[in-house]
Parts: structure tokens; sequence; C-alpha cells
């Protein structure tokens, strides 16, 4: 049985309307995030990195959705109910320069998606020498990083 697909944008509106909300950095609009600028590890749907900052915030938030390269934090997995998209939606609220975006599916184009997926070994190989160099410090943990991009 093929899930429909779930739109996460009401719940997303509507965390952000919230009188009080804790999702904006330093009173700013959360997605200021622009198409152009986003991370190629992103995957299709309306949320997204763009240039972001790699503090490791976002993890924290959503372990289950965001992930990070040396520099910056991208969406690996969309949120599919509302406890997921307030996760995600407070992982962008704690970047710095509020530049994750949920404009997505406004650019994502059928093609554009077919690509992303024909292409997504480049995400795989990213992610399994990511896990490799990152497993080097867990077994050696005077190394350096604690946390792990991809393993959590």
């Amino acid at each position: 049985m093929i899930t429909p697909y779930w739109d996460p944008m009401p719940t997303a509106r509507r965390l952000l309307s919230l009188e009080g909300a804790p999702y904006a950095t330093f009173g700013t609009p959360v997605f200021q995030g622009e198409w152009a600028d986003r991370n190629w590890r992103n995957v299709p749907g309306p949320f997204y990195g763009a240039d972001t900052d790699c503090m490791q915030f976002g993890r924290d938030h959503a372990p289950g959705h965001v992930a990070f390269d040396d520099f910056h934090e991208f969406v690996y997995r969309q949120p599919v109910n509302e406890r997921e998209t307030e996760a995600l939606v407070t992982a962008a609220g704690w970047e710095p320069y509020n530049n994750y975006a949920w404009d997505g599916d406004a650019h994502w184009t059928v093609e554009g998606v077919r690509t992303w997926w024909r292409e997504r070994g480049r995400v795989r190989e990213w992610a399994v020498a990511a896990a490799a160099e990152w497993s080097s410090y867990t077994e050696n943990p005077s190394s350096e990083p604690q946390d792990h991009p991809v393993l959590g």
C-alpha cells in the first residue's frame, strides 16, 4: 500500500504563527534560505538547508531529519507528521543565520526529483565516507568530534 503524501506546511505555518513561538532566532523569520544556495544532499520536499552555519544545533532538535557535513546542515528526511514537522521547524529556528527554507515544493520539478533520485548514489557515497571517517573518532575518542553527522 502506498502512503499518501502528507503536507507538513499547514503544521509549520501554525507553529510559526503561535504567540511567543520559540522558533525564530533573535526574533527574525526562520525560513530565509535561498534555493540557489541549497546543499546538494537535501532530499526533495518543502524543507531544505541552504547556506546554513554548521553549529550542529539542527541535529540536536531533529536527529531523524537533519544531518551535516563539515560546513552546513541539510535535510536528509522530510517530516511525515506533526511531531516531526515541529522537530524540523525547531531545528531551523536554532540555525543562527536562518538559512533553512520551506519553499522546496515550489522549486522541485518532476525531472528535478528524478535527477536527484538517479544521483542518490552520490549522497550514499558521501554518507558511507562520512561514517567511516567519524567511526575512526569513535574508535579513538581522544581524536576529536563527539557528534556524528550521519549516524547520530
